[in-house]
Formats: C-alpha cells, structure tokens, sequence
C-alpha cells in the first residue's frame, strides 16, 4: 500500500519604471537646415485626391504637407517615409494665420525614419482627421499621432501600431493640444512608447471605446498638467496602466468612466515627484500584477476619487508622498492602505485586507458608538494619526470594525481576534463547503494563529495530533478537532468523530478571542486530493504519480487519495496518526472515470484521514482528461481530472 506523511497530506491539500518619455521637441532629433520637404504638399487652397500613393526616401521629407490654411481630402491613400522626422501626414501653419486641415479615409500611412510621426498636427490650430486606415510607425521617437500647440487631430476607427522607443500611440508636446480617439486600437513596443503620453495644461488627449496596450511600458502616462479622458476604453500597460513623469508641477488628470485598466507587471496607479488626480466611475475594471491600486512615491502626490466602483488593491505611499482615496456614491474597494488619506461617504464600504496605516479616516457616517458599519476590518487593524486635525473628530478612541478588527490610534497594542471567512470551513481535497467526521477540513479567515508552522513528531500527544497549536484550538459541533497545519489566514484540521448531521458550529479560539461561523455535517463527504490541477494518482508498480506529461494507460492499476469517506472496520479514531492499513467498512465506494465504472480492489486509511482505492482503468478509454468521482453512500466527490493515453 503506498503510504503518506501527515506533511505530504498537507502539502498536497493546500515596464517597471517608464523610460525617459520624450516627444517631439525634447529629445527627437532637430533639422540642421530647418528646410522641409514632400513628396506632396499643398500650401493653401483645396484639393481632393483619391487613391493615391505618396512616397517620401529623403531625411526631413513628408510625405503628405499642408501649410497656408489648406484644405486637403484623401481617400484610400498610401503614404510611406523612410526618411529622418519624415512624418507621414503634417499639417502647418507656415504664414498663413487660417488652420490648415487634412481629412483622411482609409489611409494606411507607415514611417520608418528617426524622429518620423504618422500624423503631425503643428501649430496655429492645424487638424488631422482621419477615419479607417492604419498607422505604423517602426523607429525611435515615432509617435503614430503627435499634436502640438493648439494643433488637433481627430481618429476614427484607426489602427495604430509603434515598435521604436520613446514612440507613444498618442502624445502632445506643447500646450493645448488636442487628440480625438473614437474606436481606435493602438500598440506600442518600444521602450519609453506609452499608449498616451499628455503633457502640459491645456492638453487633452480623449479616447472613446478603444483598446490602448502599451507591451513594455505604462499605458497612460499624464505629466506637467496633461489631461486624460477615457471612455469605455481598456488600458492595459506594462510597468502600470496610469503613470506621471516627473515633468512640471502643475496637476495632471486621468478621468477614467468604464473600460478597463491593467498592468502586467506593476501598479494600476503609479506616481512619483508631481500631483496626479485620478478619477474612475462607470464600472471600470482594475488589476494590477502587484497587488497595488496605487503607488505614490518619491514625493508622489495622488488622488483617487472612486464614485459607484467596485475595485481591489492596496493604497502604498512612501514616507515623502501622499495618498488621498475619496469613496463615492456606493463604491466598495478591497485592500489595505499605507500613508493614506482614506475619505468614505456614507454609502460606500471598505474591505480591509491587511493590517494598515491611514494617515487621516473621514468617515463620520460610518461610525455608531464605538463602532464603525461600513469597515470591514476581517479581524485587521487600522491605525491612524491621533495627532492630525482630520483625525479629531475620532477623539484618540479605539473603534471595533464590522466583521471584526480594529480602528486604532497609532502606537496602540491590540492582538486582534481570529475571524473565519464566510462559508471558511471546506474539504480540504475538494474546496467544498462542509463537514465529515474523521474528514481534513481546511478553515481559512484571518488572525487564526500567532504564527505559521506544521505540527511535527515532537508536537504529537501519545501519538495523537495536538488539539491546541500554535496557541489556537477548533471545535466542530462542541468536539475538539486535531489540527496538522496553522497560520493567520489558515488551518487544516481532522474533524473529530460525530453522529450527527446538518448545521453544526466551527470555532475557532485563540488568546485574543473566538470566532464562529455555521458549517453542514455530513458522515460521508468525499473529496479527491489533486496535484498539478490533476486529481493525485499514483500508479501501482513503479510509484510514479501521475499527470497531463505522465497519464495512466488502459488496463493500468492506480491508487487515487481521498478524504470524507465512511468509517472503517475496525474503526480508528480521528487524530491518530499511524501506519498501516485499514478497511473500509461497506458499502465500498464506487469510482467513475469519464461516467465508465472503473473496477475497484481495495479502498480504505492509510494515514489519518487519507484514504486509497486502488482500481484499474477502464481499457475501453481513448486518449484524454476524463472526471473522476468517487461516490459512497448516495454523496458524491467534486470532479477531479485524470489524463490517459491509449497510445
């Protein structure tokens, strides 16, 4: 019979900082001669062409220029440069006081030189419109659009595609500048390339029901005062989705309503040096690779403001930055907050998931007595700063916090009580919710133990698994479990033995206090253990355990570990650790993989509370994952996959 620990049964149930953006102007390479030329330029007066291709080879060659207040429509053009700051599309002012204006249909417009835009919209009010089509931009300091002062451009249904560094999608140089985006999907690839790079008061850059990805870099970064509309758009960045630069004093803002922001590597929020205000509603998905909603530092200055959202993720300032967080009309936010300023309105929650320091707490509505309704603290602490004026109203006081937990002034001692989850009592194989006797049950929540360890021969008692570890003690229906793994946030136990069934009570009991929720007792609940998201097999003969890269064959004998099933004959009482087999008492458990019966020959503990059943798979079965339930008793196990090859 192949034999487990207790610590294998254990074991087995449980860009990062944005490159130096520049934009045209700061660090793009400059004209010697300051004469430009193009393969086609319009300087005044209207013309209309269709289907056109324009080429550009020379360095400062565009290849489409409008200048003098012209008026200039292309329908289905193709127009390429190779050539250095050989934009694709520019329309000037030269010395002319009336805009000039470019309107493009189904343009495909591809720069390839240093210093080379897709489309450039200069100075005195010019505007680039274009709708359908495709830009590519392929070497450094290309941005597919660049507007700079007053200059406008406006996309619709554009394809943008960057792959040199310091290329953004979208970006501005100068103040007041104005870029349109409706349904426009950009990528960037270069290093220092963001989705939208704004800079300076007066600019805004909006998009509308698009999709901006940013490989290697932040998807937004706003700086210098720059403004950000986003509607309905998803934002996906690299090193963070939303970031400021360090590049002026005035404040930037990023006005989020719907769509999504995502980073895969960092933060949803990050600043450092300058003030950035950041405002979502409308349901806007956020996730982060770091866990951090936002991340303020290096005299970073943020504000969050959250109306109606539903968002998780920790507030992190370091000790030279702030952090002000308002929640709004019925926001709920999930995380913890370091030097954070935290503000609620009386309809909006907040679920705390650490310990956490705020540096103020406005949520005078939130509080009863000595109570606070709408802070779940799960058993945390919140400390605040008793000696800041916003901090007065709360009098120096300690509050408790919904769900258990604490709101305290900083420097205050408290050994907060444990707190087991909602629904917190599961099979420890399976997940599922409930309760059998003999069965290992993992309990998570917080505060559960003062520290993390697994139970060792030394900690057993006359052979048995310690009731009390770790400081911590559990008992299911007024019985003691035996409890083989502890932490804060979790404990695996054997459940003790028990006639009854239906609802019983789990407690949980530390120095600090008790907690107790309302589980389901059943006396058969089986659960198979898994590995690798495969349901833990091992096959009989050679030992070796089994997988999508090792399956089991037709015809071959495996033994599959469970817990939850009935008793055995004779029976062993729960806690006991042995070795050595012991039956299964009738009815012997049944097995099904892929609906096929599959024949058992053996079915009972081999350890406390981990069961075999050794049973031969069906040679009738093809190559593929197959479910596998084991059912005893009318109760039947979750699925669990089994991989097999016919081969």
């Amino acid at each position: 019979m192949f034999s487990f620990r207790i610590a294998l049964l254990v074991a087995v149930a449980a860009v990062n900082a944005l490159a130096q953006t520049q934009a045209a102007g700061g660090g793009n390479p400059t004209n010697p001669t300051g004469v430009y030329t193009a393969a086609y330029a319009l300087n005044g007066g209207t013309a209309s062409q269709s289907g056109q291709t324009y080429s550009a080879i020379n360095d400062y060659e565009f290849g489409v220029e409008v200048l003098s207040g012209g008026v200039l429509t292309l329908t289905n053009p193709a127009i390429s440069t190779t050539g250095q700051i050989g934009n694709g599309v520019e329309a000037g002012l030269n010395n002319s006081t009336t805009p000039s204006t470019v309107t493009l249909t189904g343009a495909t417009i591809t720069t390839s030189g240093l210093g080379a835009n897709g489309l450039f919209a200069a100075a005195g009010g010019a505007s680039i419109t274009m709708t359908g089509g495709s830009i590519l931009c392929t070497a450094q300091f290309g941005h597919g659009v660049l507007a700079v002062s007053s200059g406008s451009v406006t996309l619709n249904n554009v394809s943008i595609t960057t792959r040199g560094g310091n290329g953004a999608a979208m970006a501005n140089d100068i103040a007041a500048a104005t870029i349109t985006a409706n349904g426009v999907t950009a990528v960037t690839s270069g290093q220092g390339s963001p989705g939208i790079y704004a800079i300076g008061s007066g600019t805004v850059i909006t998009a509308n029901n698009s999709s901006l990805t940013a490989i290697v870099e932040t998807g937004v970064a706003s700086t210098g005062g720059g403004r950000v509309v986003l509607t309905n758009t998803a934002v996906t960045g690299a090193g963070s989705a939303i970031k400021t630069l360090n590049q002026g004093s005035a404040t930037s803002t990023v006005t989020v309503t719907g769509g999504s922001l995502k980073s895969t590597s960092g933060d949803v929020i990050y600043g450092t040096g300058e003030p950035l205000t950041v405002s979502l509603s409308g349901g806007t998905t956020v996730t982060a690779a770091s866990g951090n909603l936002v991340n303020a530092a290096t005299s970073g200055v943020i504000t969050l403001n959250l109306s109606g959202e539903t968002v998780s993720g920790a507030l992190v300032a370091d000790s030279t930055s702030t952090i002000t967080a308002n929640l709004q009309n019925q926001t709920a936010w999930s995380g913890a907050a370091t030097n954070a300023a935290v503000t609620l309105d009386a309809t909006s929650s907040w679920n705390v998931t650490s310990n956490s320091t705020v540096t103020t707490l406005s949520d005078s509505a939130g509080i009863s007595g000595t109570s606070i309704t709408n802070i779940s603290g799960n058993g945390y602490i919140v400390y605040y700063n008793g000696s800041l004026s916003g901090n007065s109203y709360l009098g120096g006081k300690t509050y408790t916090l919904a769900n258990g937990g604490y709101l305290a002034p900083a420097g205050t001692t408290i050994v907060a009580s444990p707190s087991i989850n909602s629904g917190g009592a599961a099979n420890a194989a399976s997940g599922a919710a409930g309760i059998a006797p003999g069965a290992w049950i993992s309990i998570y929540g917080s505060n559960l133990a003062t520290g993390k360890a697994q139970v060792g021969t030394t900690d057993l008692v006359n052979g048995y698994l310690p009731q009390k570890f770790q400081g911590t003690s559990v008992t299911i229906d007024g019985k003691p479990a035996y409890i083989d793994y502890a932490s804060p946030s979790q404990l695996n136990i054997q459940a003790p033995a028990d006639n009854s069934t239906g609802p019983v009570t789990v407690t949980v009991t530390t120095s600090s206090g008790s907690s107790s929720i309302t589980s389901t007792l059943a006396q058969v609940m089986p659960g198979i253990f898994m590995a690798e998201g495969y349901a833990l097999a091992v096959r009989n003969g050679d030992g070796a355990i089994l997988s999508a890269a090792l399956p089991a064959k037709p015809g071959d004998v495996i033994s599959l570990y469970a817990t939850g099933l009935a008793a055995t004959s004779p029976a062993v009482d729960p806690g006991l650790v042995f070795s050595g087999t012991y039956y299964l008492a009738s009815p012997t458990p049944s097995v099904t993989i892929g609906g096929t019966n599959a024949a058992v020959s053996f079915a009972g503990l081999v350890g406390a509370g981990l069961y075999q059943i050794n049973l031969t798979v069906p040679s009738t079965l093809a190559t593929g994952s197959y479910p596998v339930v084991i059912a005893q008793s009318g109760a039947s196990s979750p699925s669990a996959l089994l991989s097999v090859s016919a081969n």
